[in-house]
């Protein structure tokens, strides 16, 4: 049953209920290393949590059989699904600054800001996001993103380092004094 319903796979790849029949058959023979591709192609078939779902379990079953770096087709369509959860938002923000794509590190970043309501989680990201920014060369929004930090968290300590560090290389010298004074 497993052979024929994966010949139908073959001329259908995006077929529904084939897909689900054969992700059970899967699962309940045991054989997760033959499931990590039908969990994608269901992933694509599918919308909102459910695709999400399954691009998670997707890039779970990749993480155990190869590299972290590999998970990146699951996550971006878990990206894609709206709203994007805070599991899609954390990979496809690594996924990022892995890739040296400073914009989309950002703008995950900021997302995740917006959700949050720690004052210590939200400088946190504040001074990823900076860093990614400064590696853009956007030194504005860099130093943004750092008195946002500090504002949010006055002991901050490295959030003040790299404010000051962002200063200096922008030549404001008397803001990066200042930073490294407070």
């Amino acid at each position: 049953a497993l052979l024929w319903r994966r010949t139908i796979l073959e001329e259908m790849p995006s077929h529904l209920p084939t897909l689900r029949r054969v992700t059970s058959d899967l699962v309940t023979a045991g054989r997760h290393d033959e499931l990590e591709p039908i969990a994608l192609e269901t992933a694509r078939a599918l919308t909102g949590a459910e695709s999400v779902a399954h691009a998670m379990l997707c890039a779970r079953l990749r993480i155990a059989g190869n590299t972290w770096e590999s998970t990146r087709e699951p996550v971006e369509l878990a990206y894609k699904s709206e709203p994007r959860g805070p599991w899609a938002l954390r990979q496809m923000g690594a996924h990022a600054r892995l890739k040296g794509e400073h914009a989309l590190a950002i703008e995950v970043d900021r997302q995740l800001i917006e959700r949050t309501d720690r004052p210590s989680e939200a400088a946190t990201l504040s001074l990823r996001a900076a860093e990614s920014a400064s590696l853009a060369g956007d030194t504005e929004t860099a130093k943004q993103l750092l008195l946002s930090a500090v504002e949010l968290m006055p002991e901050h300590l490295f959030a003040h380092l790299t404010l000051a560090r962002v200063a200096e290389a922008a030549g404001d010298f008397g803001s990066a004094a200042a930073a490294l004074e407070a």
